[in-house]
């Protein structure tokens, strides 16, 4: 090897060693880019299916509800009153959790996020009411009229006026009016937030969809 091939073997050597280093780093730093991504992903999907799970759980309850306890008494003037209670264990439904869905802040469909977080402001609001409103039958109203009504028998609500007084037939036609509406509405927007968020996550991720969405039917 001559003098001034050696020359530039001594020179090319630390590039080409340069070069390497460069790209075992480049490589790495690739592949944990594409890893990174696919947790993400994963993360992503996993966020959306347990939100259409809490949606769906809001949903069977609110139906439920509105199937057995609202719709008999719908338009009746007693409802306030003869309205049946249900068990307050079927409201313990799953929470969303916030930090798991906030992707949906950085990217288009970030309406979608807010929208999430209002039917569970929304589902909370109307069991709020009816677990006020059972609160009084149970531990006010009901062991009252049980000394002057026979058992399975209807209450008639002057007498109930007569003995309870109006403030608590007043009380009870507000939550009653609250959970007739809310309940009618919530089974509507429940529906709605349910496509919405099917729609965003197949934007989002339009090749990752490999679980399918139960389509939702709005009930009475």
């Amino acid at each position: 090897m001559s003098t001034e091939s050696a020359h530039i073997f001594d020179w090319l050597n630390p590039i080409t060693t340069l070069f390497a280093a460069f790209l075992g780093a480049g490589s790495a730093f690739l592949l944990e880019y594409f890893r990174r991504n696919r947790e993400e992903e994963k993360r992503q999907l996993s966020a959306s299916k347990r939100a259409i799970y809490v949606l769906s759980e809001m949903l069977s309850v609110v139906a439920q509800y509105r199937k057995e306890v609202v719709l008999p008494y719908d338009e009746k003037p007693d409802a306030w009153l003869n309205m049946n209670v249900s068990y307050v264990s079927v409201w313990a439904v799953s929470d969303l959790n916030d930090d798991a869905i906030s992707f949906l802040l950085d990217t288009s469909e970030a309406n979608c996020f807010a929208e999430l977080i209002l039917e569970q402001r929304r589902f909370r609001s109307l069991r709020n009411l009816v677990k006020r409103r059972e609160k009084i039958l149970l531990e006010s109203v009901f062991p009252a009229l049980g000394k002057i009504i026979p058992v399975g028998g209807q209450v008639d609500s002057n007498k109930f006026t007569e003995l309870l007084g109006h403030h608590t037939e007043n009380e009870l036609k507000f939550l009653t009016a609250g959970i007739v509406e809310q309940s009618a509405s919530l089974s509507k927007t429940l529906v709605e937030t349910h496509d919405k968020l099917r729609d965003a996550i197949a934007k989002i991720h339009p090749e990752k969809m490999s679980f399918k969405f139960v389509p939702f039917e709005s009930p009475n």
